[in-house]
C-alpha cells in the first residue's frame, strides 16, 4: 500500500486517485483518522500512512496547498508536533508558507525572524517552491536506484529495530541504581539527553560549548567521555575501583555495558557517576556552582551502596 499512499499524496494520474480525492479530499495522516464509512481501500491507505510518515517529506512545495503547522515542509514532522523555537511575537496559527517565501525562493530574513538566528537554513536547501503545481512527496532515505516500494518494505519489514538488537536495554534495568538514574541512562543511550548540542539541533537555543571545560560543543560523548574534566573523574574512579575505566567507542555507544567486561557493580557505579556528572553540569548552568571532581565519584559510590543496601533490606 505504500506506493499507493505516495500515489494519492502526489495526485498520480489515475481514476482511483480522482475518485478518492473527490470523495475524501486531502489525506492528512498527521491529524485525521479514516472516516467511519470509508471504502476499504481508503482505510488501508490510512493504516499504511502512519507506518511510513516518519520517512516522508515534501521536496516540492506549493505554498497555497501546504499548511505551515501541519505539513512536514521544514522538519521530519509538522511544526505543530515538534518542539522548536518560534518568535513569541509571531502568531503561529496565522502563519502561512507564503509568509516565508519570496516568489519561488525561500526568504531567509523571514525564516530567521520566525525561527530565530540559530535556525539552520540548510534544512530547506533541497526543497523547492512551485506556485503552479501540487506538492510532491518523496521517501526521504536514499533509494539507491531501487523501486520505492521495495525500498520501503525493506526498511519496514526486513530491518530489525535497534531496541530489539542491543542487549544493553535489559542490562540498564538490572543496575543497582535508583529508577530515576536508570531512566536517565535510558534517555542517554537513546540520544535524547538535553545537551546544548541536542537542543541546538531542535532549534531550541545556541550551540554553547561544554559547561565543564568550555572547549567543545556539548554532545553526549564529549560530556561523558572526551571532556578534560570528565576524564579526571573517570581516572579518579579507576583508582577507587582498582579497574581501568575507559570508553574506546564513546560513552553514548553503551559498549561499556555489553562489551566492557565490567561487573554489574562497576557498571552501576559508571552509570551513577554519569548521573552525578549530569547533576553537576546542571548546577553549573542553573546555579553557577563549581564542580568538585572527587565529590562526584564519592556520591556515585554512595548512591550505588545505598541502593544495594535498601534492596537487601527489602528482600530480607
Amino acid at each position: 500500500m505504500a506506493k499507493h499512499v505516495f500515489g494519492f499524496l502526489n495526485k498520480k494520474d489515475g481514476i482511483w486517485v480522482d475518485v478518492l480525492s473527490h470523495k475524501y479530499d486531502k489525506l492528512d495522516f498527521w491529524r485525521n483518522t479514516a472516516p467511519v464509512n470509508c471504502s476499504w481501500f481508503y482505510r488501508s491507505l490510512h493504516k499504511a500512512a502512519p507506518q511510513i510518515k516518519p520517512f516522508c517529506r515534501i521536496n516540492l512545495i506549493n505554498p497555497a496547498l501546504t499548511s505551515f503547522c501541519w505539513d512536514p515542509w521544514c522538519f521530519d514532522i509538522p511544526i505543530a508536533l515538534k518542539p522548536t523555537f518560534i518568535n513569541m511575537n509571531v502568531d503561529v496559527n496565522l502563519l502561512s508558507i507564503s509568509d516565508v517565501v519570496n516568489g519561488d525562493r525561500w526568504c531567509d530574513t523571514s525564516l530567521l525572524y520566525v525561527f530565530g538566528p540559530n535556525f539552520n537554513l540548510q534544512e530547506l536547501s533541497s526543497t523547492s517552491i512551485d506556485l503552479n503545481s501540487g506538492n510532491h512527496w518523496i521517501w526521504n532515505p536514499p533509494t539507491k536506484l531501487h523501486k520505492i516500494s521495495s525500498t520501503i518494505y525493506q526498511q519496514l519489514n526486513l530491518s530489525t529495530p535497534p531496541e530489539e538488537v542491543w542487549p544493553g536495554w535489559q542490562l540498564i534495568w538490572k543496575l543497582n541504581i535508583a529508577p530515576r538514574t536508570k531512566h536517565f541512562m535510558w534517555t542517554l543511550f537513546h540520544g535524547l539527553l538535553s545537551t546544548t548540542n541536542f537542543l541546538y539541533h531542535l532549534n531550541l537555543g545556541p550551540n554553547d560549548p561544554c559547561s565543564l571545560c568550555g572547549l567543545s560543543p556539548e554532545t553526549i560523548d564529549h560530556l561523558f567521555s572526551h571532556c578534560t574534566k570528565t576524564k579526571q573523574v573517570w581516572s579518579y574512579l579507576s583508582l577507587r575501583l582498582n579497574t581501568y575505566i575507559y570508553f574506546p567507542n564513546g560513552f553514548a555507544s553503551g559498549n561499556q555495558l555489553t562489551e566492557g567486561n565490567y561487573s554489574n557493580y562497576i557498571n552501576s557505579v559508571i552509570a551513577a557517576t554519569a548521573w552525578m556528572l549530569w547533576k553537576s553540569r546542571c548546577n553549573i548552568i542553573f546555579h553557577n556552582a563549581c564542580i568538585n571532581l572527587p565529590t562526584v565519584v564519592c556520591r556515585a559510590l554512595a548512591h550505588v551502596q545505598e541502593y544495594t543496601d535498601c534492596n537487601r533490606s527489602l528482600i530480607g
